[in-house]
């Protein structure tokens, strides 16, 4: 699996996305459970590169232009919003649970080689779509930052499109299995902190 971006846009110490669920049991004349479920940005290690773009030698066969990525991406997303809502329902019923507070990263694991593309965009040959071997740096990666606009749910209305469309900007991990240990023993995060 192959990622790509421009050589003018790389950063490795990007934000990340999480799902945040925290709850907690209101007492007081009616006892009510009050949860909360969003996603957040935070700063996350392992440090990785970041792309929006993924180049899979299927994708031809896959739906409709969404890649294989994108759209197992999405489904990643959808489970983090399910569990975080099964999250709040065990903790609406079960005894002795009076407080929930979750964070759910999403992370797919594949046993597929990682590689990233750098090139500089005006080197990309706009009418064919491609890119001559001699301007493009090729690097094979244990994992990367997918971040794309993945999320089909909306938000309120921000003032712009540009702010509505990185509102709904996700990240998720992908993470070849051969570096999944090396990739949770790296992972520290500022998410506590939000």
């Amino acid at each position: 699996m192959g990622f790509s971006h421009s050589t003018e846009s790389i950063d490795q110490k990007t934000l990340s996305s999480y799902y945040r669920v925290d709850g907690e049991l209101q007492e007081g004349n009616n006892i009510k459970w009050r949860g909360k479920r969003k996603w957040c940005e935070g700063q996350a290690e392992p440090e990785t590169h970041e792309s929006q773009f993924c180049v899979w030698p299927n994708d031809r066969e896959s739906n409709k232009g969404q890649s294989m990525l994108e759209t197992l991406a999405g489904d990643v997303l959808a489970s983090a919003e399910g569990l975080g809502e099964e999250y709040i329902r065990l903790h609406q019923f079960e005894k002795g649970y009076n407080i929930v507070d979750k964070m759910i990263i999403p992370v797919i694991v594949t046993n597929v080689d990682l590689f990233i593309c750098k090139f500089k965009p005006e080197t990309l040959d706009l009418l064919s779509g491609t890119l001559k071997e001699e301007n493009a740096e090729v690097e094979k990666v244990p994992y990367i930052r997918f971040r794309k606009t993945l999320t089909k749910s909306y938000s309120e209305f921000l003032g712009s499109l540009r702010l509505a469309n990185k509102a709904r900007e996700r990240t998720v991990f992908i993470v070849n299995v051969e570096h999944l240990v090396d990739f949770l023993s790296k992972w520290k995060s500022d998410f506590w902190n939000h």
